[in-house]
């Protein structure tokens, strides 16, 4: 049975809009959600343009058991459990640093 509601909002309400500043309190709200089935991780956030002077941020990562991530750290322990459970090791701080490219420790803080 075909819907009778149509749809109304058009490819350009997708982008940001030009800012209204002959508009008292303009606001512009952007939303943002995703979820990676193969890791169970979730992201959530919400931008906020007030006036064309204040962004407001909110930007959340969930773990697979819902529990929203506090730090990087968390976000880096599941990294590594992912390469463990399929058998890999984590490359150590060092190894890390020569494959990206980086300076070693003790010639960064010289």
């Amino acid at each position: 049975m075909p819907s009778k509601l149509q749809h109304r909002v058009s490819a350009a309400d997708d982008d940001l809009h030009q800012v209204r500043l002959d508009v008292p309190l303009w606001s512009e709200s952007a939303l943002i959600t995703c979820h990676d089935p193969a890791t169970g991780i979730s992201v959530y956030g919400h931008l906020v343009l007030l006036q064309n002077e204040v962004w407001e941020s909110i930007f959340s990562v969930y773990l697979p058991n819902g529990e929203m991530c506090r730090s990087n750290g968390d976000l880096i322990a599941k990294a590594r459990q992912m390469a463990e459970d399929v058998g890999r090791r984590a490359a150590t701080v060092a190894e890390a640093r020569e494959l990206l490219g980086l300076r070693k420790r003790e010639e960064a803080k010289a």
